[in-house]
């Protein structure tokens, strides 16, 4: 039996999703959701962001340098390069920082959409896996290049890391993806998986690697893979469901009934 409290968490779950879906229709369309007035906002609740074309296009490029199925291939571009340069502990750390985030997202993502609306009522119902895995390439690849170089450079790398990941997990909002409370999620598992990696490095012995192989196979990536996009978050959801059905643990709430209250955005 589901209790009926279940039910009532789940209207208010996807009254959440349908006002934050809203968010990202084209200024003026029917049933746009009124924003609440502050900074950047007009009189009538549309921020600067929506009445901006420039700023539109920004969010959804920024958020495509996080998506997986950019990093993915990436990643395989780093640990080829790792290996070319005979450095196998790195690579070995790298990967395993990698699997640590995407597995720790993963289970986040079952619980959440299992039991979302009875941990965090409704706040958190997927948290974001942009933020998360960029996080830990990113963050990683920073540690590794700024190894064995001058202050100034360590810094620059640091800050450039920082500033990305700030622009990708706004860009995550702006778009409606996550709420604020999924992306902090993502920060924290990211940040976890960069410290774990960072503990590997030492391991590793700190070597100093050669810039090049890695801004080519970064810049190849871009190239030909921007802008594409790759999820598994209905399958997530359906299967969320599915085992919280049959454990018994959960209520099973609408947001998550075969993943279709998840656009393929979401991720």
């Amino acid at each position: 039996m589901i209790p009926k409290s279940g039910y009532r968490f789940s209207e208010k779950i996807m009254l959440k999703q349908n006002a934050l879906a809203n968010r990202v229709r084209a200024p003026g369309s029917p049933g746009r959701s009124r924003r609440r007035k502050g900074a950047g906002s007009t009189s009538a609740g549309v921020t600067v962001f929506d009445r901006n074309p420039t700023l539109r296009m920004i969010s959804p490029a920024v958020s495509s340098l996080a998506d997986a199925a950019l990093l993915l291939p990436a990643s395989v571009l780093v640990l080829l390069a790792l290996a070319a340069l005979r450095e196998g502990r790195l690579a070995l750390a790298f990967a395993v920082s990698l699997g640590a985030a995407a597995v720790t997202t993963l289970v986040l993502k079952l619980i959440f959409h299992a039991c979302g609306h009875t941990i965090a009522d409704s706040r958190v119902v997927s948290p974001s896996g942009h933020v998360a895995f960029s996080a830990t390439f990113y963050g990683a690849l920073a540690v590794m290049l700024s190894s064995g170089r001058e202050r100034r450079t360590r810094l620059a790398l640091g800050i450039g890391a920082a500033l990305l990941l700030i622009a990708v997990g706004i860009s995550r909002v702006r778009m409606g993806a996550h709420s604020t409370a999924e992306v902090l999620i993502g920060y924290m598992v990211g940040a976890a998986a960069v410290g774990f990696f960072h503990v590997l490095h030492g391991w590793a012995r700190r070597p100093v690697l050669p810039w090049l192989p890695f801004a080519a196979g970064m810049t190849l990536a871009v190239v030909v893979l921007g802008g594409a996009h790759f999820s598994l978050e209905p399958k997530i959801a359906r299967l969320a469901r599915q085992m919280a059905s049959s454990l018994d643990v959960c209520a099973p709430s609408s947001h998550n009934l075969g993943g279709k209250r998840f656009s393929s955005d979401r991720h």
